[in-house]
């Protein structure tokens, strides 16, 4: 398996941004990440699987596979959440908060060894959040129905490549202002690989 980036270039990297990916990867053919996907996380709450493979090279190229750091973003209607560890630790009576909190961290585009994502906020928008932007009536809320908005931040995922082959295993945390160091992470990518 292969590390990156290097440790000097990874000490380099922290000087330039709060947030530095390490990368664990090893290439495995034809890999079906449905079936890794449920041995993994199978039961699993708030995980993802954005898979991919068919269709145009840029489009089709990369699937994605993980689960939630600690927060997650959720609305409903007018009304905003933002969940830490389960528990709701702010609210807003409309969607301008969270979308503020959905913008890309500064730097992002000094990663050169990583495809343009490697962490932050994955989910999915709803047809309903049209209503944001145009006016258009009130839906009715129903028990049980799908937020018009829900974004999980991951810095922790595997992200596969068809047409390489490669498999990649991202840790993203925060580095900065943090005890996460080089070593940390690739031991924890070291220690995720036993596990797959």
């Amino acid at each position: 398996m292969d590390i990156l980036p290097s440790k000097k270039a990874f000490d380099r990297l922290v000087t330039l941004s709060p947030r530095v990916p390490v990368c664990g990867q090893e290439k495995i053919r034809n890999l079906e990440l449905s079936k890794l996907y449920q041995k993994l996380f199978l039961n699993t709450e708030n995980t993802f699987l954005f898979e991919s493979g068919n269709g145009p090279d840029e489009t089709a190229r990369f699937s994605l596979m993980g689960k939630t750091g600690s927060r997650i973003l959720e609305i409903r209607g007018s009304h905003s959440r933002l969940f830490h560890k389960g528990a709701v630790v702010s609210e807003w009576d409309h969607p301008d908060p969270i979308l503020r909190l959905l913008n890309f961290e500064e730097n992002a585009g000094l990663v050169d060894y990583l495809p343009h994502f490697w962490g932050g906020w994955v989910g999915f928008i709803g047809y309903e959040a049209g209503a944001w932007f145009e006016l258009l009536p009130q839906k009715i809320m129903v028990a049980g129905n799908l937020p018009d908005l829900l974004f999980m931040e991951v810095d922790s995922f595997y992200l596969y490549d068809h047409l390489s082959g490669i498999l990649k295993y991202i840790l993203s945390p925060k580095t900065s202002g943090t005890d996460c160091t080089y070593e940390k992470l690739c031991s924890e990518i070291k220690r995720g690989w036993k596990v797959l």
